[in-house]
């Protein structure tokens, strides 16, 4: 991980999802919402819900199934494997 980057994961604030908790503990690093991804297989809440707090959400889709056609969820981006994080597009 580059000297700027940090990871950010649940075990900051003892819960899977973003929740206020979660905002605090960015807020704790001097970062806010626009400035983070959240990183996830679950279209509401590693999507939907970081998206409505103003962060960047990427869904894994590791089984490329593709968006349910049901979905509400538009990701910023999709990944088929957390490696493609570091490579690049």
């Amino acid at each position: 991980m580059a000297e700027d980057q940090a990871q950010l994961s649940r075990a900051n604030w003892g819960s899977e999802n973003p929740t206020p908790g979660s905002a605090c503990a960015l807020s704790d690093l001097g970062l806010g919402p626009s400035e983070v991804w959240t990183v996830g297989d679950n279209l509401e809440w590693e999507v939907a819900a970081p998206q409505r707090l103003g962060s960047y959400s990427i869904w894994n889709d590791y089984k490329a199934q593709g968006l349910p056609r049901d979905s509400n969820a538009v990701p910023d981006r999709v990944i088929y494997r957390i490696s493609e994080l570091i490579e690049p597009e």
